[in-house]
């Protein structure tokens, strides 16, 4: 077989891994050489390539599905040889890497060698166009590396490299991110939490997040539901001397801070303001992130808020938007927070007034309701006494007219009437 550092020997290779196809040893052994190989210079990359080396590991892969060392060794090789330019990438994908890699991934998930070289292939045939972020994910490419993440918590190796494949990824069409972070992103942020002192870690994971949030309303959601702003939160403060964990923590943190109200809350909640602020007053190169950051954050309040109808010409290159202040961040905030307790007390004084005047209606209705009741009983006892006063006035014009009668019945010497004038006297007391 010819030497490993010889470009041209790629040739020969491949051609001895095609009259051997079913000799399980010269397939791992042939895909160890072309990685090898592959791992030299940009020309011998292409060599490898040229010579036929990415179908021939393909080949070996889907032959020896089962043996973990082929699986191995083709994955790394795959990832090699797909380093360096867009059309040796394109090559690599178009003989069937992606399918391979994520197959020796499904088939052999307990080895973590197979996972590391996987995740590692799949990131680097993902960098370029959207169109081979997107065949790269229509292999599978996502889930398997979400597969792999917590199958192997305690990997470093695994949590570095699958974040780089889902960041990678998510750069691709809107499409391409959502369904990265569907599948996604809730293993980053676990990877993040799990390897909190791995600065590599947390610098690919806020690169993932960054590009995870940078798609629509509902994936900035999604990252911000999964605790993503506290992830990123969590690594700026602890890595703060670490440039590229604070730019990408910066970008991550504005990217969710142009979503909803919910998001905004989320990312001060987490303690984000206070992140952006030291991310810009120790790393200049975040100042125009941080600035966004902050404007998006607090732009409600008017204090940083991008509304003049006639801006001025741009900067040149080199200028960045001026930082807010501490102080000044901390007086937005404690407006912020007035103006809200405000809102809340004019909501309590509004619903007290309310419930004020329904009670009032209550108790005028209720004295309505007894004016009208006394009103029919004061009506009543008048027509009861005006039934009582006529009863009593023809009671007592009977009791005359029957007296009367008496006494035109009687004698002329009118003792009868003189014997019933007592009775008529009493009578006319009790009728008075």
């Amino acid at each position: 077989m010819a030497r490993a550092t010889d470009p041209g020997g790629a040739a020969a290779v491949v051609a001895h891994m095609g009259a051997h196809a079913a000799d399980v040893e010269v397939q791992r052994a042939g895909c160890d050489a072309l990685g090898v190989m592959a791992a030299g210079s940009d020309v011998c990359k292409q060599a490898v390539v040229d010579a036929g080396g990415a179908a021939a590991v393909v080949a070996a892969m889907r032959a020896h599905a089962a043996a973990v060392e082929v699986q191995r060794a083709g994955c790394g090789a795959l990832g090699i040889m797909a380093l360096g330019s867009d059309a040796r990438k394109q090559a690599v994908v178009d003989a069937g890497g992606a399918a391979a890699v994520v197959a020796a991934m499904r088939a052999h998930a307990a080895a973590v060698e197979v996972q590391q070289h996987g995740c590692g292939a799949l990131r680097i045939m993902a960098v370029g166009s959207d169109a081979r972020k997107q065949a790269v994910v229509d292999a599978g490419g996502a889930a398997a590396v979400v597969a792999a993440m917590p199958a192997h918590a305690a990997d470093v190796e695994v949590q570095q490299r699958g974040c780089g494949a889902l960041r990678t990824m998510a750069l691709g069409s809107d499409a391409c991110k959502q369904a990265v972070v569907e599948a996604g992103v809730a293993a980053v942020v676990a990877a993040m939490v799990g390897h909190a002192a791995d600065v590599e870690v947390q610098q690919e994971g806020c690169g993932a997040l960054l590009n995870m949030a940078a798609g629509s309303d509902v994936c900035k959601q999604a990252v911000v539901d999964a605790g993503g702003a506290a992830a990123v939160v969590a690594a700026m403060r602890a890595h703060a001397a670490a440039v590229e964990v604070q730019q990408y923590g910066c970008g991550a943190l504005q990217n969710m801070a142009a979503g909803s109200d919910a998001c905004k809350q989320a990312i001060l909640g987490a303690g984000g303001l206070a992140a952006l602020v030291a991310a810009g007053t120790a790393h200049p190169p975040c100042h125009a992130r941080v600035s966004v950051s902050v404007r998006h954050l607090l732009g409600d309040l008017g204090a940083f808020a991008l509304t003049a109808p006639a801006p001025p010409p741009p900067p040149p290159p080199a200028a960045v938007a001026p930082l807010p202040t501490a102080a000044e961040l901390a007086e937005a905030e404690r407006a912020r927070q007035r103006a809200e307790q405000r809102a809340q007390q004019e909501q309590a004084q509004r619903e007290e007034a309310e419930r004020r005047a329904r009670a009032s209606q209550q108790g005028q209705h209720g004295l309505q309701q007894q004016l009208t009741a006394a009103q029919q009983t004061h009506a009543r006892l008048r027509a009861e006494n005006a039934q009582l006063s006529a009863a009593s006035q023809s009671a007592r014009t009977s009791a005359i007219d029957r007296l009367v009668d008496t006494v035109d019945s009687s004698s002329p010497g009118g003792t009868v009437l003189s014997v019933a004038a007592g009775p008529l006297a009493h009578f006319n007391s009790q009728y008075q």
